[in-house]
C-alpha cells in the first residue's frame, strides 16, 4: 500500500470528514468535528437553564438532549480519539456556566475513569472538559480527591437497576487528599442517564467532608 493511499484513507475514514456530517456541506476538518453552523443548533436539554445552579436532589441539570448527532460526537469522543469534541464541549458549557456560577466553585471535579479504561482510551474525556470548564471559571480541576476503584461495566448497557448496583461502592476518596479541601465543587459527567454515576460520586465527596457538591451532566 503507498503512502499515498494510506494517506487518503485517513481523510476520508469517518473519523475525520471533509463535509460536516450533520448538515453535509463542504467543511476542511476541524475543532469540535461538526461545523460551527450545527455546533451552535443542537438541541438543548429540558433542564438546560438550571445547568450548574444549586441542585440537592433529581433531576441533575443537563445542557444537551441526547439524540442521533449528539450519539455520533459521543462515540467519535470516546472511541475514536477525537479529544477536540471534548475541548469544545467545554469552551461551550463554561461559557454559559461563567455567566452563572463565577465565583461560586473551589474546583471542577470530573468523573474518573479506572485505570484498566484510562489505558485502553488513552485519556479521560471528561476530564478535558471539566479542564476546560475550570479555565472559564478561573478555578482549579481537582483530579485528585476521588478515584473509582472498581472496574465497573459500561452503564450504557445496563438497565437502570443495573446501573445503580454497578456503581455501588465503585469509587473511593484519593487516601493522600484529606486536607486543604475544596469547599464547594462542581461535580461533571459526560452522559447521564440515571444519575447514579454522579451521585456515587457525590457521595465520596461529601464522606470526605466537602458539604457543597453541584452535580451537573452535558449531555441527558
Amino acid at each position: 500500500m503507498t503512502i499515498l493511499k494510506i494517506l487518503s484513507d485517513i481523510l476520508l475514514s469517518p473519523a475525520y470528514p471533509l463535509y460536516c456530517p450533520v448538515c453535509r456541506k463542504d467543511w476542511d476538518v476541524g475543532t469540535g468535528y461538526i461545523c460551527p453552523d450545527c455546533w451552535n443548533v443542537l438541541p438543548r436539554a429540558d433542564s438546560w437553564e438550571q445547568f450548574g445552579l444549586t441542585n440537592t436532589g433529581d433531576p441533575i441539570p443537563a445542557y444537551y438532549r441526547y439524540d442521533e448527532v449528539m450519539r455520533n460526537l459521543i462515540l467519535q469522543m470516546k472511541f475514536y480519539g477525537r479529544k477536540d469534541i471534548a475541548e469544545r464541549l467545554g469552551e461551550i458549557v463554561g461559557e454559559v456556566l461563567a455567566q452563572r456560577c463565577q465565583g461560586k466553585f473551589d474546583a471542577i471535579v470530573p468523573v474518573p475513569l479506572h485505570p484498566v479504561r484510562l489505558r485502553e482510551r488513552g485519556y479521560n474525556q471528561v476530564e478535558l472538559i471539566a479542564h476546560k470548564i475550570a479555565e472559564s471559571l478561573n478555578c482549579a480541576c481537582s483530579t485528585d480527591l476521588i478515584i473509582r476503584a472498581r472496574h465497573t461495566s459500561p452503564q450504557s448497557a445496563l438497565s437502570d437497576r443495573e446501573r445503580l448496583k454497578n456503581v455501588t461502592n465503585a469509587f473511593s476518596p484519593t487516601l493522600d487528599r484529606r486536607d486543604n479541601l475544596p469547599l464547594s465543587v462542581l461535580l461533571i459527567d459526560d452522559v447521564m442517564h440515571t444519575g447514579s454515576t454522579l451521585n456515587a460520586c457525590a457521595e465520596v465527596l461529601n464522606r470526605l467532608g466537602i458539604r457543597k457538591v453541584v452535580k451537573v451532566a452535558l449531555v441527558r
